[in-house]
């Protein structure tokens, strides 16, 4: 009966101490973390944008495909390249991923910009802005779901949030390209030739009456103490473009005393930049190098 119960025992040792060891190398794989409000908040909103580094949502993406944001910062081509063909990616994941890839492209060609003093693009910033624009572009209303369906996403937000900065920087280099043809009397409405992109531009719907100063961003423009009237939130970039301020000073005597005005609003207009890419499918969006900069006035437009 001893020899019996010990052979046995022996049958099931083998079995027990290897299960008793995956259990334990299993569980030396599952840590718990606690995770503060202010790692939660980064862990879902910091992307290249607003931290200089990659969100969660394309490390992910470049995990799948087995890449890591160090490997892609050293080749940011390559990188690219493999994310647009590889397979095991999903559209939106496809598209946003290399939205914020070429974002990160931009922000190092772009020099930084000096208070007062209009920044001047080199062409190779301004192609990356305008390939983070259209894949941005693409995701928003090619990638098989609409923007309502996915509306309380944040990665709807953050790719939304490149498409805005990205119309913002390509209508600063428009802005400067159609003020200098007004100066000089030409068609500021021609198209602009930048590289290999044709950017045709749509003013129309701005209350314009003169040839504007200044194009500015409108994070740039607040009162201490008071609301913004030129923030604003939602689709396209947030602009407000300066007009020559008009003259108060009253005439000494003579004709025009009386027509002086009685007061003056700011020599300002809002401006909301949208950047329309050529093509009604996405493999046109992406293919397509024509693209319509349009101007609206948030403050006569109704949605």
């Amino acid at each position: 009966m001893t020899q019996g119960l010990q052979a046995r025992a022996r049958r099931w040792l083998v079995p027990l101490l290897a299960a008793a060891l995956l259990l334990s190398s299993g569980c030396a794989m599952v840590k718990i973390k606690q995770v503060t409000p202010a790692d939660y908040a980064m862990l879902k909103r910091d992307d290249i944008l607003n931290s200089g580094r990659l969100s969660a949502l394309s490390q992910e993406s470049l995990s799948v495909i087995g890449l890591t944001s160090a490997q892609c910062a050293k080749d940011l081509p390559a990188c690219r390249q493999t994310v647009a063909t590889i397979e095991g990616l999903q559209s939106e994941q496809r598209l946003s991923t290399l939205a914020e890839l070429w974002m990160q492209q931009a922000l190092a060609l772009t020099p930084k910009a000096k208070v007062g003093e209009a920044t001047l693009l080199p062409d190779a910033a301004l192609d990356a802005w305008l390939e983070t624009a259209r894949y941005s572009y693409a995701y928003l209303f090619f990638s098989g779901r609409t923007p309502a369906e996915r509306a309380l996403e944040d990665r709807l937000t953050q790719v939304r949030d490149y498409y805005n900065y990205a119309a913002e920087q390509t209508a600063s280099v428009v802005f400067q390209h159609t003020r200098a043809r007004a100066l000089e009397g030409a068609d500021y409405l021609s198209p602009v030739q930048v590289g290999r992109w044709t950017i045709r531009s749509d003013f129309e719907r701005l209350p314009l009456n003169g040839i504007p100063r200044q194009m500015v961003s409108a994070t740039a423009v607040s009162f201490a103490g008071l609301r913004s009237t030129y923030r604003r939130d939602g689709f396209g970039a947030e602009l407000v473009v300066v007009m020559e301020a008009p003259s108060l000073a009253l005439p000494v005597e003579g004709e025009g005393r009386d027509a002086s005005p009685v007061f003056s609003e700011m020599p300002a207009i809002n401006a909301t930049a949208l950047l329309r890419f050529g093509g009604s499918t996405l493999e046109e969006v992406l293919a397509t190098r024509d693209i319509r900069l349009e101007a609206w006035s948030p403050d006569t437009t109704t949605s």
